[in-house]
């Protein structure tokens, strides 16, 4: 039998809400510059750790659980076969 290497990507998606003050005088640009900073970060604490260096102050706690995803999505855009050596050399 021939022997194909799949490439799968599984995209997880979360939907969270997080509930933060916002000084005062903070205008709607300054707080979409603050969220455009906090989106680079790789995971939920890099994103709340921004939001609070830039002033805006957590209300409440922020659901981590990585448990049940919202959405999930599988591609596999990518194969390849594998040589006939290499087919031999594991059967």
């Amino acid at each position: 039998m021939k022997q194909v290497i799949l490439k799968v990507t599984e995209t997880l998606s979360y939907g969270r809400e997080v509930k933060v003050e916002i000084p005062d005088e903070m205008t709607e640009t300054e707080l979409n510059n603050v969220l455009d900073a906090a989106l680079r970060g790789e995971y939920m604490s890099d994103f709340i750790y921004i939001l609070e260096r830039k002033g805006l102050k957590l209300i409440g706690q922020v659901d981590e659980d990585m448990s049940s995803p919202d959405h999930a999505e599988i591609e596999c855009d990518e194969y390849e076969f594998v040589e006939e050596e290499e087919n031999h050399d594991e059967s």
